[in-house]
């Protein structure tokens, strides 16, 4: 295993999507959840997302950004969240969309211990490491 400073490492898989390792190439990207009996891997590609092609910007958008801080400043938070909200942010509030979802079943009756999951960030490298079934198993 990776112990370098660039590594994030954890004892336990990811439950949620905000737990998953993200990997990709900024056009490509995979959310890896670091499952030792189901291992889950979200995937992601640039061109789909909610929005259509086309030139977004809100010419009244520093304006209103510039209003909304006034009202914030005077204590008045929900105007500012409702100026925000119907002026400011425009059409650039689109979602990337998934892409699909692959799920790899690994078969291990016994239970999983000595388990480790990692990113390092310099190589650009997911890694799942554990023991089962009197194995120790590795996945990159």
């Amino acid at each position: 295993m990776n112990t370098g400073v660039n590594t994030l490492w954890y004892q336990q898989e990811a439950l949620s999507w905000t737990e998953a390792l993200p990997l990709g190439n900024g056009r490509l990207g995979a959310m890896v959840y670091g499952g030792a009996k189901r291992e889950r891997i979200c995937l992601n590609e640039d061109t789909l997302w909610s929005g259509g092609p086309g030139y977004y910007s809100n010419p009244d958008g520093a304006q209103s950004y510039k209003k909304a801080r006034e009202m914030a400043a005077r204590g008045d938070y929900s105007a500012a969240q409702k100026e925000i909200e119907a002026r400011f942010e425009g059409l650039w509030s689109q979602a990337y969309m998934p892409l699909g979802e692959i799920t790899l079943d690994c078969f291990h009756d016994g239970p999983v211990d000595r388990y480790r999951r990692e990113l390092d960030m310099s190589r650009g490298v997911h890694r799942v490491e554990y023991s089962a079934d009197g194995a120790r198993y590795t996945r990159e």
